[in-house]
């Protein structure tokens, strides 16, 4: 185990499982989860070309607001939950983009999402 660590941990995070189950959840997590993100992208950019910005821009405004707040929770010790309470003004614009979100139950389908990419890994490991 120590030698594979020292072989991987300068290629990112490194995390030892006990088990081929736990493989499949983080194949539902960290695996697919990439596409999941270049999802949200696309459905960010989209969505800021619905509001009239060019593709280019729209573009450029996604990948530049993800790849930020993404930096900038990784070197913060606050959680991901705290960070957006520190940014969101009651009653504010991103309280009123957070609650039609909320309202659509993001979590629950994400969390039905990584539970689908789950079983499929189960399935494909049988």
């Amino acid at each position: 185990m120590t030698f594979t660590k020292a072989c991987f941990k300068d290629m990112g995070y490194c995390l030892w499982v006990s088990s081929d189950d736990e493989i499949d959840k983080i194949t539902a997590i960290s695996g697919s989860g990439v596409a999941y993100i270049f999802y949200f992208m696309e459905a960010f950019a989209q969505a800021a070309e619905s509001l009239g910005f060019s593709h280019e821009t729209a573009l450029h405004l996604a990948l530049s607001t993800f790849g930020g707040a993404s930096t900038f929770a990784e070197k913060s010790p606050k959680s991901p939950h705290q960070l957006r309470e520190d940014v969101t003004s009651p009653q504010g614009t991103t309280s009123a983009a957070l609650n039609v979100l909320e309202t659509g139950e993001l979590y629950t389908l994400l969390e039905r999402a990584m539970k689908a990419a789950y079983a499929r890994a189960k399935e494909l490991g049988e």
